[in-house]
């Protein structure tokens, strides 16, 4: 997986983002024939809001709440959606706490590995220092 964008996405452990969001992206080269080449990953920092919505107000939207000690202690919840269409699916992972988001989104093809949303929660909390 070769970077297509890249930012300097790596704040320091609890600071703010920049009011621009950063982002990062990666995709397989155009040559991928094999489908353990073929995935895309995405991630985007954003500055908080201040508001964090509860787990269930996030679950009754038809997201995924995933339970997260670190980040509830934080005063944020992670949450996640699945999208599956033939072969190919997505996986849209946020973690909001009120003074920072991160959006981490993957995808797979076939029955090969993704980014879940527990991994994808992995990311997030690296990025964000917790």
């Amino acid at each position: 997986m070769s970077p297509t964008t890249s930012t300097a996405c790596r704040p320091a452990p609890r600071a703010r983002p920049a009011r621009t969001a950063p982002t990062a992206s990666g995709k397989p080269p155009d040559s991928a024939t094999d489908l353990d080449e073929i995935r895309t990953v995405g991630v985007t920092l954003e500055p908080g809001t201040g508001i964090v919505y509860s787990a269930e107000e996030m679950g009754g939207s038809g997201l995924t709440v995933i339970a997260d000690a670190d980040i509830e202690n934080a005063g944020g919840v992670a949450y996640t959606l699945d999208q599956e269409v033939a072969v190919a699916s997505v996986a849209v992972t946020t973690v909001t706490l009120p003074e920072v988001s991160v959006t981490v989104i993957g995808g797979r093809w076939g029955d090969r590995p993704a980014l879940d949303g527990p991994a994808a929660v992995a990311v997030a909390k690296e990025l964000i220092g917790l």
